[in-house]
């Protein structure tokens, strides 16, 4: 009951936020007091993000996050995510980047058929089971360890076709170590709204240079909110061949193609 009350206090704060600090809030709001739903790193992280950056708050961008379930049309069959936003927060729900990515994979299909590829951030798996819908050669679908039991039963409560389910792998993967648990060779990396956490740009960039041969393509949908996400971009075009391949003009999602450069730039 006093949790209940500490929620009913607190939500109308957001109304007023930054964009980050509604993702701060979100947590306060949902995360009851000794709550084990996030790692600490994690939050370390998340205190010290910054923005002074003011993004009105948009009913229509958070509400569907609060739904348990959402439906989407995609790869020819409806799909069911079940997100945890109370629970495990913006790891546990559909952005509208990862929709952007599905409908851009579905038209681009050629580029999956019998490739070896690679999903960062999966968050509920979305765009890395559409992919594996769609005829990819194997796909291993990572993120934290946090997110796989709820990850691993979307994707059992959607796939049923033993083909594709044989495709698809969950891993785990923390950006900052891992890596050497990830010696395959990958034809395509995808993620979609992973650009978001200054802090974890070193690594998000390491690991993408892990991943990557000369022949891999990076594709990454994004939401351009800050100038520290135009920022990731230069960076990552400092090793990489960068084109923007895609824009949704109304969810104002950018996709981008890399594909790492023969020689690299100091």
């Amino acid at each position: 009951m006093i949790y209940k009350i500490y929620q009913s206090l607190l939500f109308p704060l957001v109304a007023s936020l930054t964009l980050d600090n509604v993702l701060h809030v979100q947590k306060a709001l949902n995360t009851p007091p000794n709550a084990k739903n996030l790692d600490q790193k994690q939050i370390d992280l998340d205190k010290k993000m910054e923005s002074l950056a003011v993004v009105p708050y948009n009913s229509e961008i958070l509400s569907p996050f609060h739904f348990d379930k959402r439906q989407f049309y995609l790869a020819g069959q409806n799909i069911v995510i079940k997100q945890k936003w109370g629970q495990l927060g913006v790891a546990a729900v559909v952005w509208d980047a990862a929709v952007v990515l599905c409908e851009y994979l579905e038209k681009h299909r050629n580029m999956l058929e019998d490739k070896t590829v690679i999903e960062l951030g999966a968050g509920m798996g979305l765009a890395g089971m559409v992919a594996g819908l769609l005829g990819v050669g194997r796909i291993d679908i990572t993120d934290r360890e946090i997110v796989l039991d709820d990850l691993r039963q979307n994707i059992q409560e959607n796939v049923h076709n033993q083909v594709s389910l044989k495709t698809i792998q969950v891993k785990a993967l923390d950006w900052s170590h891992d890596l050497e648990n990830f010696t395959d060779h990958y034809d395509l990396v995808i993620g979609a709204d992973i650009v978001y956490i200054e802090e974890t740009f070193e690594d998000l960039l390491r690991t993408i240079s892990h991943l990557a041969q000369p022949e891999t393509e990076v594709i990454l949908a994004s939401k351009i909110r800050y100038k520290r996400d135009k920022d990731f971009y230069k960076m990552l075009g400092k090793t990489f061949s960068l084109a923007k391949v895609h824009y949704d003009k109304d969810k104002d999602i950018v996709i981008y193609k890399a594909k790492l450069r023969i020689h690299k730039e100091l």
